[in-house]
């Protein structure tokens, strides 16, 4: 994630972002493009390290946790 940031800090137009609602707007979606980028290498990381334990797959599958599915399926 931090590469990330750093690499978007290269980008001359983000460092001169006004306070104009269009130039707000643009600064917002840079902000959602930087949190889906972090989600993503986040997860890339963590399933190529190995991913959840055994004992973690089943507890998520036995007990109510919100998305379960999808979290068993994504990690």
């Amino acid at each position: 994630m931090a590469g990330v940031v750093w690499g978007l800090r290269q980008v001359p137009w983000l460092a001169s972002i006004g306070t104009g609602v269009t130039e707000r707007l643009l600064a917002a979606g840079v902000l959602l493009a930087v949190i889906a980028a972090g989600a993503v290498s986040f997860v890339l990381v963590f399933r190529l390290l190995g991913g959840l334990d055994a004992d973690d797959r089943i507890w998520i599958a036995e007990n109510k946790v919100p998305l379960g599915r999808w979290l068993l399926r994504m990690l």
